[in-house]
């Protein structure tokens, strides 16, 4: 069900209007959806047998169905041959898919290399389908989780290993000192001795959460997004929290702010 704005179609009810009440999708009857992701003014959704369906605003290839077009219905997106989605991601003006085999792909705008699709020849700015995210480091990892800030894209692997690409403005990459504006993926160094298990990104600041419940935060501090007193950091500094025992069980960032989920 959707409901809300219906700008771009993105509601998938095959127009443009406001829709109040929660209203059924009709084109996904039939189907059974196990997850979707909302962008900025598009969606994607998961089915049971691995299908991926995308709907609304379409330029940047955002939707990953070949074109720029607009979608005011869910429309079957073309997969690679070989892989099967597990869950979907959408960020501003592009999306991730998350295989079963924890292999990415991405399509969109690859603005400052955020889907990670540069090569050694070229820069890749757009792409309208998606692609298999093969290049070195990524290539040869097992992926587990992935986030999207507004331009930079963040990925822990089985293992527990944090990478991050894309624009560094911020230091939303956690690289210390290089402030770059177009960044190959690579790993955060100061996380290396912690286990990392999950990850979220705002508009331009990251959050990671280790095997022990720390929290790491970096990047853009302004208006508390850090949830620490200090100026933009490239370096992850631990989140203090209350003294009371608790596990952390999700961490979800939105433009600026951040919720953390846990249990005693």
């Amino acid at each position: 069900m959707t409901l809300g704005s219906g700008a771009n179609g993105c509601l998938g009810h095959g127009n443009y209007n406001d829709v109040t009440h929660a209203k059924i999708v009709e084109a996904l009857l039939g189907y059974e959806v196990m997850q979707v992701s909302c962008g900025a003014s598009h969606v994607l959704a998961v089915t049971n047998e691995h299908e991926v369906f995308a709907w609304g605003r379409g330029d940047n290839g955002r939707l990953g169905l070949t074109t720029q077009e607009s979608c005011l219905s869910p429309s079957a997106v073309p997969i690679p041959e070989n892989m099967q989605p597990f869950s979907v991601h959408c960020g501003v003006d592009s999306s991730i898919i998350l295989t079963v085999d924890k292999k990415l792909l991405s399509c969109g705008n690859n603005r400052y290399n955020k889907l990670g699709l540069d090569t050694d020849e070229e820069n890749v700015d757009v792409i309208f389908k998606f692609t298999v995210v093969n290049r070195s480091p990524l290539g040869e990892k097992e992926i587990k989780n992935v986030a999207l800030g507004t331009s930079h894209t963040a990925v822990v692997t089985v293992s527990g290993e944090c990478f991050t690409f894309g624009s560094n403005q911020f230091g939303q990459l956690g690289y210390e000192t290089e402030f770059s504006s177009r960044s190959r993926p690579r790993r955060v160094n100061s996380l290396e001795s912690y286990v990392t298990t999950a990850v979220a990104c705002g508009d331009t600041y990251t959050i990671a959460v280790t095997e022990d419940s720390e929290v790491f935060s970096w990047g853009n501090s302004s208006r508390g997004r850090l949830g620490r007193n200090s100026e933009n950091s490239g370096i992850p500094q631990k989140i203090t929290f209350p003294d009371d025992p608790f596990t952390v069980t999700s961490v979800s960032c939105s433009y600026g702010n951040t919720l953390i989920a846990t249990k005693h």
